[in-house]
């Protein structure tokens, strides 16, 4: 058995982190209540997050945002919401700068802590949000009135387990289980353990709610419903992959606890230069990171992905995986078991009893493009014509042309370019991350 009550202690902030916490968050929120004051304005700030709660980690495992909203009346015209809050962040955080969700927010530092300044309408359970962020307040006042000291440990157990297993966080990109997630799971499952009991045996998808909760609407892999508004599953954004891993991370977990499980996880990156020839061919495609935060550029990436695996699966370059990275640029990495595919490509036409018969014969006895046919195969005619595009480089560039790949992306896809690794070194970090997924030691 291991000490779980010695792990919490572990991960938790530490004395100095706590008193950190409290200095910065008041100065802060004196700063934005002269703001508010100065303005002569009927609104009020909330410090709301994990640091409020008392939920957080110490910094070894993961550093705590301050998150302050400017809670606005219900009637306030959004614009006027936009510019106000705009205006306070920016006297707040004189250094900082303008992010986008749903509005725009400003976000900055102070003594080395994160800090979000976040225009919001005022909202009480039960209600009808008016932008997406409304609910953090109620959540907030919900989160807050049900916890106690055991279930803070709790929830700091489950959230250094997630780290561990690299699955935790909020962020488009991750798919994984945030903050508000993990608390909901201890709070309803009873504990940490709970949780990891309940994942390590549950076969195939997940809900986790109360009776008074209908959940026949939700279709997501993990269905966690939202205590502030039913009609919201709070785990949509955690993906069918990571539900997985965290089944297994739990299997494994109760098989054998250890401490392992609660430290970030050491993951073995792979020099892909130094495995042996998997005999595949790889390919990146580069396209500039727009101007936009990931919340936007990441479903346009998967979008691409999607596309591309798709694309080259249909035409016979029978891709193996895929994967994407950004940073200052999008990259979409390919991995595939052809390079190139047959001059010949087998076009079935139809049936030799439908109508048209006779027309797609036509067509096709006089094309250049035909190699052989048209033949029956089956109650079906058949041409094998010449494929133009036999190489994956000008497959993947004409497909990235011809595609609908997002608004942002759309606008760079004259700035796409198809590159070979084994040409240059300059992405091995991209492709040793690639290699390396999945791999960690707990």
């Amino acid at each position: 058995m291991i000490d779980l009550q010695r792990i919490i202690e572990d991960i938790s902030p530490t004395p100095e982190e706590r008193d950190r916490y409290s200095r910065i968050s008041s100065e802060v929120m004196e700063r934005v209540r002269r703001s508010i004051s100065s303005l002569n304005l009927n609104i009020r700030s909330e410090l709301v997050g994990s640091a409020a709660r008392d939920t957080n980690l110490t910094h070894a495992l993961r550093n705590s945002d301050l998150d302050i909203f400017l809670v606005f009346p219900r009637d306030a015209d959004r614009k006027s919401l936009v510019k106000t809050g705009l205006e306070i962040g920016h006297k707040v955080l004189p250094d900082g700068i303008e992010r986008y969700a749903e509005h725009p927010y400003v976000t900055g530092t102070v003594d080395g802590v994160k800090v979000d300044i976040v225009p919001c309408y005022d909202m009480n359970r039960g209600e009808t949000k008016i932008s997406s962020v409304d609910r953090t307040i109620p959540h907030n006042e919900y989160l807050t009135s049900v916890l106690d000291t055991r279930t803070r440990g709790d929830i700091r157990l489950l959230k250094a387990f997630l780290i561990g297993a690299g699955l935790y966080g909020s962020e488009v990109s991750r798919g994984g289980f945030s903050g508000f997630v993990t608390e909901l799971l201890v709070i309803r499952l009873g504990g940490f353990e709970g949780v990891v009991r309940r994942f390590s045996s549950q076969k195939g998808r997940v809900i986790v709610g109360s009776p008074e909760h209908d959940t026949k609407g939700f279709q997501d892999p993990l269905v966690v419903p939202d205590p502030v508004d039913p009609g919201r599953n709070a785990a949509a954004a955690v993906s069918l992959e990571n539900l997985s891993r965290f089944k297994i991370a739990a299997k494994l977990y109760m098989r054998k606890p250890s401490i392992g499980y609660f430290r970030t996880a050491k993951r073995r990156e792979e020099n892909w230069r130094k495995l042996p020839d998997r005999q595949t061919t790889l390919r990146l495609v580069i396209i500039p990171r727009p101007d936009q935060v990931d919340d936007v550029i990441f479903p346009q990436a998967q979008r691409l992905r999607r596309t591309l695996v798709s694309k080259l699966d249909r035409a016979g370059f029978l891709p193996l995986s895929s994967g994407i990275f950004v940073d200052h640029n999008v990259c979409v990495i390919l991995e595939c078991e052809r390079g190139f595919i047959p001059i010949v490509e087998r076009h079935v036409g139809p049936p030799v009893d439908s109508e048209n018969a006779l027309e797609y014969m036509d067509k096709w006895v006089g094309s250049e493009d035909r190699l052989r046919g048209p033949f029956v195969d089956g109650d079906r005619l058949v041409v094998e014509r010449n494929r133009k595009i036999t190489r994956i480089d000008d497959y993947i560039a004409q497909e990235i042309r011809n595609s609908d790949i997002g608004k942002h992306l759309n606008a760079l896809k004259d700035q796409a370019r198809v590159l070979n690794p084994s040409d240059l070194t300059e992405y091995d970090y991209v492709i040793d991350s690639y290699m390396s997924r999945g791999l960690f030691d707990p």
